[in-house]
């Protein structure tokens, strides 16, 4: 009986959290609200419950359901997470691929100099937005670090990838010209 009570309380939440997250809603805040509605469920499911059976402790069966909401909490967390980093890698790729490719082919005296320019342009944006984004899942500051230098090096390396492509052609571009 009490297992039936937490699997449902368990299933509503699931199906809260997916609702809210939908709605746009913080992420965190998200969890906490549907967390405190599915525990209220289940509490009022168990002193059902017990008015059936007497003896029945309860509190292993909530522990048990506070882990599961925990887990599916975490589990949603992280591929919302690494959602939100592929998209911010497709937007620096994309922001930065054809503007390198362009002044790698026209190549002038102060190339690099715009590259560079370039480069922390877009990943400050990218970094500036996607800081935004991340304050909704109430991170420490040390994963949020790592999260935002990991995109630093992503930019850097779309670049790098970019330039080493472009060095293969410079013979080709040396004739044009």
């Amino acid at each position: 009986m009490l297992g039936h009570v937490r699997s449902k309380a368990l299933e509503d939440f699931k199906v809260r959290l997916e609702e809210s997250l939908n709605k746009r809603e913080g992420f965190t805040s998200s969890v906490r609200t549907c967390t405190q509605s599915s525990m209220l469920e289940f509490d009022e499911g168990c002193a059902d419950a017990a008015v059936q059976q007497a003896n029945w402790d309860s509190s292993r069966v909530r522990k048990k359901l506070q882990r599961d909401i925990d887990a599916y909490a975490s589990s949603v967390c992280s591929a919302k997470l690494s959602k939100l980093n592929g998209n911010y890698e497709k937007q620096l790729s994309a922001s930065l691929t054809g503007p390198v490719k362009t002044l790698l082919e026209t190549g002038g005296k102060d190339t690099w100099a715009s590259i560079r320019k370039l480069l922390n342009h877009e990943t400050e944006v990218a970094i500036s937005e996607f800081s935004t984004v991340v304050a909704d899942f109430e991170l420490d500051k040390a994963t949020i670090a790592q999260m935002l230098q990991h995109l630093r090096d992503y930019s850097r390396n779309v670049v790098e990838k970019k330039a080493r492509e472009e060095a293969t052609k410079i013979m080709i571009h040396m004739k044009d010209r």
